[in-house]
């Protein structure tokens, strides 16, 4: 189906976090999805999901790209993040390490981004656990994500919850940004705003 938006979305976060989990649940649910190959140095499959946004009543057409484990070995560059329209930053709320090194893939995407108006969804994975199973409290993380300006939401990719929502959402963010009107020096909403100084070494675990 032909859209009028074709948009690029990176998922990123930490190995072990549930990525392709996620990717693998809004696909089989998903009637409006189709798998192709994309070669490249990173990304060696790339999903192309049509997005029901609220703001155009066709669907939106999205690229999206995985890690492919490549994060494992700190090894994705600008490469991977050139020309994205939007970005979904994953931890695991069953993990401590994986809340701290958001800033880490923060700075990354402020960094390498080359869309100063990138649209960032900070998402919560394996939500469907016992609260004694989290480490990470969902009042901790809304209170991180507005400390940075951004949406958070959770999701579970066993229980396939807020999996095929948390990208209408970024869906209608991205859509904001490309159809309004540019103002200089105004902070705009869904826009990362860690500055460089904030960057902190990153906590890799063997997960």
């Amino acid at each position: 189906m032909l859209s009028a938006f074709r948009i690029k979305v990176v998922v990123v976060g930490d190995y072990g976090v549930s990525k392709t989990s996620m990717l693998k649940s809004v696909v089989t649910t998903s009637s409006r999805t189709d798998v192709n190959v994309q070669y490249g140095q990173y990304s060696d499959t790339e999903i192309e999901l049509h997005v029901r946004s609220s703001l155009r009543r066709e669907p939106v057409t999205m690229m999206i790209w995985d890690t492919c484990s490549q994060e494992k070995f700190r090894s994705l560059t600008a490469s991977y993040y050139r020309g994205a329209h939007g970005c979904l930053v994953l931890f695991d709320v069953t993990k401590e390490s994986t809340f701290n090194n958001l800033t880490y893939w923060l700075h990354d995407l402020k960094e390498y981004s080359t869309h100063p108006e990138i649209s960032t969804v900070i998402v919560g994975t394996k939500c469907h656990v016992t609260p004694e199973e989290r480490e990470v409290s969902h009042e901790r993380a809304v209170k991180f994500a507005e400390s940075v300006g951004l949406p958070y939401m959770e999701v579970s990719a066993e229980e396939n919850k807020n999996v095929t929502e948390v990208f209408e959402k970024l869906a209608d963010s991205i859509l904001e940004n490309l159809t309004k009107d540019s103002t200089p020096n105004m902070q705009q909403p869904n826009r990362v705003i860690l500055s460089k100084q904030q960057k902190p070494k990153k906590q890799w675990c063997s997960c």
